[in-house]
């Protein structure tokens, strides 16, 4: 694919190593890039491809869930803070993960004890 200056202003495009990533321009005609970050609690970051809110509960790839959850036994983690970081060719959003444990899963599940 060839990206050019008369392309929409957003585009996504195949890159490098298989992955997608998304193209912006900006005004002078640069071209930037969007990358998501999944910061999980014990340190491991993961690329994602879809953007998250603040107070969303995930599921261990990173993909929302759905409320109410069905059971409050299963692995989910919270997006407590979302960073973002400006260089001159990317713009990169961090998302950092707090695991939720069953306790606090049972308010968001159907499950009746």
């Amino acid at each position: 694919m060839v990206l050019s200056r008369s392309c929409p202003p957003t585009l996504v495009a195949p890159t490098l190593h298989d992955r997608k990533l998304r193209v912006y321009y900006s005004p002078g005609g640069d071209v930037r890039y969007t990358t998501h970050l999944l910061i999980y609690p014990e340190g491991d970051t993961q690329e994602i491809e879809w953007s998250l809110s603040f107070n969303q509960i995930v599921d261990v790839s990173g993909r929302p869930l759905r409320l109410p959850l069905p059971t409050a036994r299963m692995l989910a983690y919270r997006v407590f803070r979302v960073d973002t970081q400006d260089s001159r060719n990317e713009h990169a959003i961090r998302y950092s993960l707090e695991q939720l444990l069953p306790d606090d899963l049972a308010a968001y599940s159907q499950e009746v004890d």
